[in-house]
């Protein structure tokens, strides 16, 4: 059995002083739109991928998700049974599955476990050999290209015995905005044996059937006749149903539906999935969902919706149950901030993400046990054009929250926007006042503090360069007047997308310093100033190992004490769209943390932006002047470019990388060295 609840323990001194902070994935309940989400502090996922199959021989079935473009695969153990799920978050990252865009699992050497096939951003596809067992399952790299088989773009693999001849045939589905072939299915037939396989390729245009743009074939006997059924799922949101009126050995597909169960959510592409999720002998639909022809990741991409069969398997009849089933995701780069706007002491959660709209969770629960109810009446008016980042306080000494929302504009002037709340607790009115114009393009995420302790509020804006502008309020606690000192605090620079949030982590009555950024990390500046005049000291940048369950990105933390136990637990928001939650058990008090960061690594920061068009921006830093070479390979392996090469400075370094003479595609962008362990970052080059 997999433990609901994993430890990261932070060993914070030499003395053995320590302090535990635990993933905590369901213990504070979120219900979406009616549906109690099963594990709602994840992360989030993109380009939902699901499957439903018996990992671990247990007889009920798990949730195994890719997740499309950023290559992690999702597990979620089922420890309920075949009638009653309970599934509890296990990793979201398997293995290495770099590339990887979507999958699809059989036992491809009829050893009794589950193998599995990747289709790549680039179109390949891969083989993963089960070398454990089908209880514990051990996945490992067989074959970087199956056939040396290429369709192009976003493969989509799905196998299955199509012909009734004992081994597992192959279908493709095709990707891409502009390709003439995404949309369209390549048929494989295997011409080896169950031990074996050989795939042939029979047809690059399977029954002449095209759905459009990126196509996601699966099959399933949805009418319990013996033969296997064909749906697809496209980028226009639809599902499309072909019944097989033909024979186990020999096909024979007929279009019935292009927007099966009424499946239509424009712009987003469509993962469908089939399993019996409760035991009643007919097949459930979930289905996943992800960017669509563009690329443009929305509101509802990585969600998976659920639709149970309420007929029977002969008369199939799918009802919607919910829009998101497992964890809390609102589409992509999440932003939570906690405040109490609706009774005092209870902190509600309001979030805002990628694509500049906010979402409102009331706290139902209590000041020790949190319970988070989606309501989409409150603050719903509120939206800016991308990337909104919200951050609650008391700007007018008033006693009531007010509101301050970053945003994200690619020209010159950005701003961030401040809401007076003319209500009161218990009553919220935020109305649009003013904007704050700090005088650059990009991302602006603001945190307020009282640096200087004079009794009001500080302003402080994370901005997309990775360093943090400084407005000191000269008025007074009731009058806000912020003066503009510096677009270089303290000389910090993190990298990309800096996102600032203070809390006094040491108890030692002046505010500490928390960023998150879009490499997931979480660095941590202790003020070993005072409270009047703060002074920042670099401790690490992994104050909560993040990615110890597998790599997040794009991190905006923040601190607050959500079950009134007089120390601050973490809420983390995340570029899939989710949020994840770490309670803190310990003493909230540092000493002597052991440094991690700071010039004391070898460091390649992912580039930003990415994906990009035709340029992009790569930041490394070293710990000492050094020689090292920064280049670029493509998917083959094979270097197309060198940014760098030759002796650089000790600290944070930048280079442009103009990608114009290359194709779109996957790349790796590497730093190497005689004195370094190679690192590379994986890019997505949009054209």
């Amino acid at each position: 059995m997999v433990p609901l609840i994993f430890l990261i323990l932070l060993i914070l001194s030499s003395s053995g002083y320590s302090q535990t902070y635990q993933l905590d994935v369901d213990s504070i309940p979120v219900d979406q739109n009616g549906w109690l989400l099963q594990q709602p502090w994840t992360g989030g996922i993109n380009n939902s991928d699901p499957h439903l199959i018996d990992i671990d021989a247990d007889g009920d079935l798990d949730f195994m998700i890719s997740e499309g473009n950023w290559g992690n695969i999702f597990m979620f153990e089922n420890e309920g049974d075949p009638f009653n799920p309970e599934f509890k978050f296990v990793t979201r990252g398997i293995l290495d599955t770099t590339m990887v865009f979507a999958i699809t699992f059989g036992d491809l050497d009829d050893d009794g476990d589950y193998d599995f096939l990747g289709g790549t951003s680039t179109g390949l596809i891969k083989y993963y050999e089960n070398i454990g067992n089908s209880v514990s399952p051990i996945f490992e790299l067989a074959d970087d290209s199956v056939g040396n088989i290429d369709v192009g773009y976003r493969s989509t693999p799905y196998i299955v015995d199509i012909d009734n001849d004992g081994d597992l045939d192959l279908f493709i589905g095709k990707g891409g905005s502009t390709a003439s072939n995404s949309g369209r299915i390549s048929y494989y037939i295997n011409d080896g044996a169950p031990e074996l396989f050989d795939f042939i390729l029979v047809t690059d245009f399977f029954d002449s059937i095209d759905v459009g743009f990126n196509s996601r074939p699966v099959f399933n006997d949805i009418d319990c006749d013996e033969d296997l059924d064909l749906f697809i799922g496209n980028s226009n949101g639809h599902i499309w149903f072909f019944r097989n009126t033909g024979i186990p050995e020999i096909h024979n597909f007929m279009l019935e539906d292009t927007m099966y169960v009424g499946m239509n959510i424009p712009d987003y592409r469509t993962f469908p999935c089939f399993g019996d999720i409760d035991g009643d002998t007919d097949q459930d639909l979930f289905i996943g969902t992800g960017d669509g022809v563009e690329g443009d990741y929305g509101d509802m991409g990585g969600q998976i919706y659920f639709y149970e069969n309420t007929g029977d398997s002969i008369n199939f009849d799918f009802q919607l149950v919910c829009g998101n089933y497992l964890s809390l995701d609102i589409g992509t780069q999440s932003a939570p901030a906690l405040g109490q706007l609706f009774q005092e002491g209870i902190y509600d959660l309001y979030t805002g993400q990628g694509k500049g709209k906010t979402f409102f969770y009331r706290n139902t629960g209590t000041y020790q046990l949190a319970s988070f109810d989606y309501d989409s009446t409150v603050f719903s008016d509120i939206t800016v054009t991308y990337m909104s980042k919200p951050v609650f306080c008391d700007i007018d000494n008033d006693g009531d929250q007010d509101l301050f929302l970053g945003r994200e504009i690619m020209t010159p002037p950005t701003c961030v926007y401040f809401y007076r709340n003319i209500g009161s607790i218990g009553n919220p009115q935020l109305v649009l006042e003013s904007e704050i114009i700090p005088g650059y393009g990009g991302i602006t995420s603001p945190a307020l503090v009282d640096i200087d302790n004079d009794s009001d509020l500080d302003l402080f804006i994370g901005w997309e360069l990775g360093g943090i502008t400084f407005y000191k309020n000269t008025g007074t606690p009731e009058q806000f007047r912020f003066q503009w000192m510096t677009n270089a605090y303290s000389s910090i620079d993190i990298g990309w997308w800096a996102n600032p949030t203070f809390c006094d982590i040491d108890d030692d009555g002046d505010p500490d310093l928390f960023i998150g950024n879009t490499s997931g990390d979480l660095f941590f500046y202790e003020n070993i100033g005072t409270a009047d005049s703060a002074v920042f000291d670099s401790i690490t940048n992994e104050y909560i190992d993040l990615d110890e369950y597998g790599p997040i990105s794009e991190t905006t933390p923040f601190f607050v004490d959500i079950d009134n136990d007089n120390d601050f637990d973490f809420f983390c928001g995340c570029g899939n769209g989710g949020i994840v939650f770490y309670r803190n058990l310990g003493d909230s008090h540092v000493t002597d943390f052991q440094r991690e960061f700071g010039l004391n690594d070898y460091k390649l920061f992912q580039n930003y932006p990415n994906p990009f068009n035709s340029s992009t921006t790569v930041t490394f830093s070293l710990p000492t002047t050094s020689q090292i070479e920064i280049a670029v390979y493509d998917n083959l392996g094979r270097k197309v470019m060198t940014l760098i090469k030759g002796l650089q400075s000790i600290g944070l370094n930048k280079v442009e990388w103009n990608a114009g003479g290359l194709s779109s595609g996957i790349y790796y962008i590497s730093l190497e060295g005689s004195e370094i362990e190679r690192q590379t970052r994986k890019v997505i080059l949009v054209k």
